[in-house]
């Protein structure tokens, strides 16, 4: 036999499927408690996430966590508060000295 014009015989097997007893019910059957069970948790996880959610929408809503806005404003040595040119360019022989503070922004507190 040459090579080219040999037959290969192939292995064949019969795998013969698992026959389930006559008394015994369907998995579909013996599945279901189980399956309506992890439905039941998944609902449980859904609703714990969504009202998770609403907490955190109705923190966010309620400004806790807002940015407190600032001002830059020009103070002298006592703190008091004075134009704004004095800081950028402070008037000549001045003895005052001159700086830049950041305060409340005059919505959230009174200047």
């Amino acid at each position: 036999m040459t090579p080219a014009t040999a037959t290969v015989k192939r292995a064949v097997y019969d795998l013969p499927l698992a026959v389930q007893a006559p008394d015994e019910p369907p998995e579909s059957v013996v599945d279901g408690p189980l399956l309506l069970h992890h439905a039941q948790w998944f609902c449980k996880l859904r609703w714990l996430v969504v009202g998770a959610m609403l907490a955190l929408a109705a923190v966010g809503l309620s400004g806790c966590g807002a940015k407190h806005e600032a001002v830059r404003r020009c103070v002298d040595e006592d703190g008091n508060k004075v134009e704004d040119r004095n800081c950028t360019n402070p008037p000549p022989g001045s003895t005052h000295k001159y700086a830049w503070v950041y305060a409340p922004s005059p919505g959230k507190e009174e200047d």
